[in-house]
């Protein structure tokens, strides 16, 4: 798999090359080196949390919370409600801020469940290696 440019009409379009068959989706319908200005907000987000790192990593959801995951043409796709998205932010927050040691993981099933018998749906593994 490749990354592609293309430029059709005055106008670039890029995607990915899989496999010799090109998925492409429009960037912009502007000329290419145009300046595009985009009105801004600025957001502030502020999340506490009890550091249960190293051993542990706790997450509080709801039943709103959707979580899924397939791979289509040989590409991963994360398949998530607002929710899900907030959810899955946080555990990464905790992750990358914790106390948590090389190789720590969790397993994710679908919609964050908690029933060990159904498939994990994601693994979240932290690799501080260089070697990739």
């Amino acid at each position: 798999m490749r990354r592609v440019l293309v430029k059709v009409g005055g106008r670039w379009e890029g995607g990915w090359d899989v496999e010799g068959s090109r998925h492409v989706a429009t960037f912009s319908n502007r000329p290419f080196g145009e300046s595009r200005v985009f009105p801004m907000a600025n957001k502030t987000f502020t999340y506490e949390y009890p550091d249960t790192s190293p051993r542990s990593l706790s997450y509080e959801c709801s039943e709103t919370e959707l979580l899924n995951t397939s791979v289509e043409n040989g590409v991963p796709f994360l398949y998530a409600n607002r929710a899900g998205m907030l959810t899955l932010a946080k555990i990464l927050i905790k992750l990358s801020q914790g106390a948590c040691e090389n190789g720590f993981h969790l397993h994710l099933r679908r919609n964050f469940g908690d029933d060990a018998a159904t498939p994990d749906v994601l693994t979240i593994l932290l690799d501080e290696s260089s070697d990739r």
